[in-house]
Parts: C-alpha cells; structure tokens; sequence
C-alpha cells in the first residue's frame, strides 16, 4: 500500500469518527459524499497504475460530481434541501417506472401500493419545495461555488470517455496517421499526454482542452 493510499483509508476511518449528528439530512450526506470522494481518489490511483487512464477520467468525472456536491452543502445552510429534492425525484421516477410496469421494478409493484407511496412522496416533495428545495442542474451547482470555469473546461472534457462521444472514441481508439489520415483501430493503448493531464494535473487541462481531437476530413 503507497502512503496515499494510507491516507485515503485513514481519512475513511477518520469520517466515521466524527462526532456528527445522525438524524441530520445534511450531516448525513456531506459525511457520505465525503467517503464517496476518498473511495473513487483511491479507485483512480488502482486504474492508474494499471495504466487504465481512460477510465481514470470517468471516475475522475464521478469525484468532480461528489466535490461540487460537497462544496455547496459546506458553503450554504440550506443546500441539503436541493439534495433532498433530487433524491425525492429519483424515488419518484422509480416509482412512476413501477407504476408502468417495468420489469426490473417488478418486485416493488408486488410488495407495495405504488399508488399510496407516490401520494407520500408527493406531499415530502412539496413539503421540501416550500423548504427551498430545488431539482438544479449540475452547471447551476458549480455556479452556485464558484466552479462554472472547471465545469466549462475540466468536466466537459472528462465527459468524452463517460460518454460514447466522437472526440473520446478517436482519443481512445483511433491511431490516426498525421499524413495520410489513415487511422488504426486500438484498444488498451496506453492513454495520450492530454489524458494523463487531465487526471494527474487537472489544472493543464485548461489549456490544452482544446487541441485536435477529431480526425482529418
């Protein structure tokens, strides 16, 4: 084990020591996004040193998410009712899905009334919206901290290998010849200088995000 990763864990350790209160939403989840943060720091560095850089960057993408969350509950008092309101969303997006008879939601149509549950969530969600809670956007919550740089600049160009975009399949997969355009097709290739930048240095990424990452027409 490095000493980072003995950081990682001791941080973990030191998390569950906090004297925190375990009846408050907002206690609850920034102790629990702070252990999420430490846990994929550490999944980061075992893709790392596999030479797994690529999917470094989406768990990277993952870490960026959890921080900007974490910011936002530390920098205001009232944060934890926008938290709330996205988790009451998700419990009622899975609900409506039960509702409508998805399959993979099958076994919670068949132990509750799905109808009586949506009413519930219903009333908490209006209960939180007159709290101030709010559905916000990703963009908004690195607004609301002071982040819309990083999340122009480093969260958009870690979204290439998170998601099936163009740009991430050429940097992937793609050995493009800078003379002929002729290109190979690759895989498990070790990652290029941009990538191993945007993980180890994040700060480079700001200028170096717009290079060429398509291929020659």
């Amino acid at each position: 084990m490095t000493e980072l990763e003995a950081t990682i864990f001791q941080g973990i350790d030191q998390l569950g020591l906090l004297g925190f209160d375990k009846h408050s939403y907002r206690d609850q989840i920034f102790v629990g996004l702070s252990v999420s943060i430490l846990e994929r720091c550490h999944a980061i560095l075992v893709l790392v040193r596999e030479d797994k850089v690529f999917d470094a960057q989406i768990i990277l993408r993952s870490a960026f998410e959890y921080l900007v969350e974490a910011k936002n509950i530390i920098q205001s008092d009232d944060f934890h009712w926008n938290s709330q309101a996205d988790f009451l969303k998700g419990m009622r997006l899975k609900l409506k899905a039960a509702e409508a008879g998805n399959p993979f939601f099958a076994s919670i149509a068949a132990k509750i009334s799905v109808a009586e549950e949506l009413d519930k969530l219903a009333a908490k969600t209006s209960e939180i919206t007159e709290l101030g809670g709010k559905n916000l956007s990703f963009e908004r919550k690195c607004q609301a901290v002071g982040m819309q740089a990083e999340y122009d600049s480093i969260y958009r160009s870690l979204s290439n290998q998170a998601h099936p975009t163009y740009a991430g399949i050429i940097e992937r997969h793609f050995k493009i010849d800078e003379e002929t355009s002729d290109f190979e097709v690759r895989g498990f290739d070790p990652a290029s200088s941009l990538s191993w930048n945007v993980v180890v240095d994040t700060g480079s990424i700001r200028n170096s995000v717009y290079e060429a990452q398509s291929m020659p027409v």
